[in-house]
């Protein structure tokens, strides 16, 4: 029998603590590549526009989460 290996992935984005949008990525993608697509999301490009990215934090598989001021 094979495993069935999810080829997408679900990952929820959090600014300031809360859950403000999902991105669908690769379920192979790496921190860097879900970072520069949950940047580019139109959802999350307007909550940080003029703001300043203090730190992303990225659990595994889990959630992004994006610190602005």
């Amino acid at each position: 029998s094979t495993l069935v290996v999810d080829e997408l992935m679900t990952i929820p984005i959090q600014v300031n603590g809360k859950l403000r949008h999902r991105i669908e990525v690769p379920a192979n993608a790496g921190e860097d590549e879900i970072t520069q697509q949950a940047l580019a999301s139109a959802e999350v490009k307007r909550l940080i526009e003029g703001k300043q990215i203090v730190k992303t934090v990225y659990a595994p598989h889990r959630l992004l989460s994006i610190v602005i001021r």
